[in-house]
């Protein structure tokens, strides 16, 4: 079977390579052919298509490979499924090296799924933009996030984007509505 060029991989990533990824998409050496998402069936997460290549970030991997991706988690490992099981390449990122699977807090993706750790130079950790307690988040968050999103989506000419609720709303509509009923 003939593997894909590098040029028309799938390809997925997560974590602190998002500057890195953009100087590529920027430089030319990486296209966006469409993007991507999830789909859920019985509570359970599953890419709709296989990446070739999965950059993942977590906490702790030891020598095994086997990965311990702290708070993180959430949609790592079924990036991390779909590529290990379809001859993808999956690298994960990690703060530290330890020597024995007994020195991780858990096992989130064991090492037969990894194909390589690299140490970060600097620990990366995440940091929320914003609280998730819903008291808390006020008109202004909403419209930085909804401002955000159709930065993001803008050049692939997306037209609606399901926020996760049910409902598909067009992305510009939403933005509009929110400033227009805004104080910003």
């Amino acid at each position: 079977m003939k593997k894909a060029s590098p040029a028309s991989w799938i390809f997925s990533f997560s974590g602190t390579q998002s500057l890195r990824i953009s100087q590529l998409l920027e430089d030319g050496q990486l296209e966006i052919g469409a993007i991507h998402t999830y789909i859920e069936l019985y509570s359970r997460l599953y890419v709709d298509l296989a990446p070739n290549v999965a950059l993942i970030a977590g906490y702790k991997a030891d020598r095994k490979g086997n990965l311990y991706t702290g708070p993180s988690t959430e949609d790592t490992p079924a990036l991390v499924e779909a590529a290990a099981f379809h001859d993808g390449i999956v690298i994960a990122q990690v703060n530290e090296l330890v020597d024995a699977e007994c020195d991780l807090p858990r096992v989130d993706i064991p090492g037969s799924w990894i194909d390589y750790v690299v140490v970060a130079d600097k620990p990366f950790f995440i940091e929320p933009l914003f609280t998730r307690d819903p008291r808390l988040i006020k008109q202004e968050h909403i419209l930085m996030a909804m401002m955000a999103i159709k930065g993001i989506y803008a050049e692939h000419q997306v037209q609606s984007l399901n926020h996760g609720i049910g409902s598909t709303l067009p992305l510009s509509s939403c933005c509009c509505r929110l400033t227009a009923n805004s104080s910003v």
